[in-house]
């Protein structure tokens, strides 16, 4: 091999290991903490904000008012009258509380039929501080039906 070629090869292995290997790339000062913390709270905030809107809406103070408040809401809906009637008609049907993409919700039962809750109503309302409880808790989570929650099978 060529000497001078040889220096050439090895200068330059030199210089890559130098600039890409042995410096760090990063900044030598650490990222700014509180930017970063502001970012997440950003983020989560919009996750956080229904469960938070239903815990002081019903005065939860512990986990224990948490799991009674769930239970309750639970009763509540499942003792609508169209709910009830569905349940006498077909005590066998499981059913299901969705939320659509606009916000509303409905009820699908195992039958194929399918239960609007008017915007806005009680039952609207119970709905949705379920739905919000029953995601943040885990509980009741369809398994079968990613999104929705068991209300009775």
């Amino acid at each position: 091999m060529n000497p001078i070629a040889a220096t050439g090869l090895i200068s330059l292995g030199k210089t890559l290991l130098e600039n890409t290997l042995l410096k760090p790339s990063g900044p030598s000062a650490p990222p700014d903490g509180d930017a970063f913390l502001q970012m997440l709270d950003k983020a989560g905030s919009s996750k956080t904000q229904g469960i938070a809107a239903v815990l002081t809406q019903y005065g939860v103070h512990s986990l224990d008012d948490l799991r009674q408040l769930h239970s309750d809401l639970r009763r509540q809906l499942l003792d609508d009258p169209a709910l009830a009637t569905a349940r006498t008609n077909d005590p066998q049907a499981t059913l299901h509380l969705s939320r659509g993409a606009d916000g509303t919700f409905q009820v699908n039962l195992s039958n194929g039929r399918t239960i609007d809750l008017v915007p806005g109503s009680q039952t609207a309302q119970t709905a949705e501080a379920l739905h919000h409880l029953s995601t943040f808790l885990g509980e009741d989570v369809s398994t079968a039906r990613p999104g929705e929650i068991l209300l009775a099978s």
